[in-house]
């Protein structure tokens, strides 16, 4: 719907100044050897987002604005019986989650939208 378009793109725009000091940390403070021998960009452009003009075949008619106008929030699952916490992740010790980081077998992540996202 219209409506639910709206929202899309409301939900797509970029903060281009807190872009800038992300990029501004990575460059200066975190140390991050992909970062060493980057220039800070002195301005971060607002991405366009590109969509078709609305006709039949993409737009609907509001039925039921309640519903229509709900956007759920994704649902994270981990591939593991643990909860992740800030130190191991979904792994039991910091030896199996540094482990796993190093090898590459970093667990699932399975994401389910909700029922109208």
């Amino acid at each position: 719907t219209p409506k639910q378009k709206e929202k899309v793109r409301e939900r797509a725009e970029l903060d281009t100044s807190k872009m800038m000091q992300l990029m501004d940390w990575f460059v200066t403070e975190s140390g991050h050897p992909a970062y060493a021998n980057v220039t800070r960009p002195s301005e971060c452009p607002q991405p366009v987002v590109m969509e078709d003009k609305e006709n039949a075949n993409n737009t609907d008619n509001e039925m039921n604005p309640e519903v229509e106008h709900t956007f759920a929030a994704p649902s994270y699952h981990f591939a593991s019986n643990h909860d992740p916490n800030e130190d191991t992740g979904v792994y039991e010790t910091n030896q199996k989650f540094v482990s796993s980081m190093l090898d590459r077998t970093m667990p699932t992540l399975l994401v389910s939208g909700g029922e109208y996202a």
